[in-house]
């Protein structure tokens, strides 16, 4: 079994999540990837013009990221996006305070999380039905009833996707989900994201058994690793499955 440490992790973390929005924005109608030096890159989803994690910017290279900034600004006002957000990493407080000048506001501070799957406690409890979907009009809709959000939003960035992203799975009528997640691979790690629970679902275990199946059919396909970006409600929950917090990330985001 190969070990990872927890800077190699954070690596295949930093490496996966661009490339996920990349693929996601591409398939998003109206919608398009700005690219710049130093790792820096950028989702403008003009149909989604108010949810600035639709409208995400990362980097690798905090001075790239300043030196874009500015022009990053016209391309959001003039897509017509109301609010964007760098995703800041861990440490990076020259960055923050750079973006804090610029009228950035701090938004929220999620953990960066990650695990090898074969260290990971992935055995079925039983008792909930996961299944693939392809679905994906039913998941913006369950992500912004869980998140209390328009529905809009999320229908813009997730309406027109396919499965040729990831996997997605659901627990409850594909049509009208309790539960969801997508699993997006590359290089070796899957990545997860869009989770999501109904409020009147939650404390049921729906997530948790969710996951371990999601990621033991990861692990079956030839992944090693999974990361993530955590919320404060569901950092506690992924922990208890073996995912290790990697650093905290910040969202600086600029609304028009």
């Amino acid at each position: 079994m190969t070990a990872f440490s927890d800077a190699e992790l954070e690596a295949r973390r930093r490496a996966g999540a661009p490339s996920f929005w990349i693929r996601l924005t591409e398939r998003a109608a109206g919608a398009w990837v700005e690219e710049r030096a130093g790792g820096v890159v950028a989702a403008v989803l003009p149909g989604s013009p108010n949810r600035s994690v639709m409208n995400s910017t990362f980097y690798e290279d905090g001075a790239a990221m300043l030196a874009a900034r500015d022009e990053l600004e016209r391309v959001y006002r003039e897509a017509g996006v109301a609010a964007w957000t760098v995703w800041v990493l861990d440490g990076d407080e020259g960055t923050a305070a750079a973006l804090a000048a610029a009228g950035h506001v701090l938004d929220a501070n999620p953990a960066a999380m990650g695990g090898v799957l074969a260290e990971m406690d992935l055995e079925p409890r039983g008792g909930v039905e996961v299944v693939r979907s392809d679905d994906w009009a039913a998941i913006a809709r369950l992500n912004a009833a869980a998140y209390s959000t328009p529905e809009e939003d999320w229908v813009a960035a997730l309406g027109d996707q396919t499965d040729a992203l990831g996997a997605l799975y659901v627990v409850g009528a594909t049509s009208d989900p309790e539960c969801c997640a997508f699993i997006s691979t590359h290089g070796g790690n899957a990545e997860v994201c869009f989770v999501a629970t109904r409020a009147q679902a939650r404390g049921r275990g729906y997530a948790s058994e969710l996951l371990r199946h999601a990621l033991r059919v990861a692990m079956a396909e030839g992944c090693e690793t999974t990361t993530l970006e955590a919320t404060k409600l569901g950092q506690p929950v992924y922990e208890r499955m073996g995912f290790r917090v990697l650093g905290e990330l910040q969202m600086w985001e600029q609304r028009f």
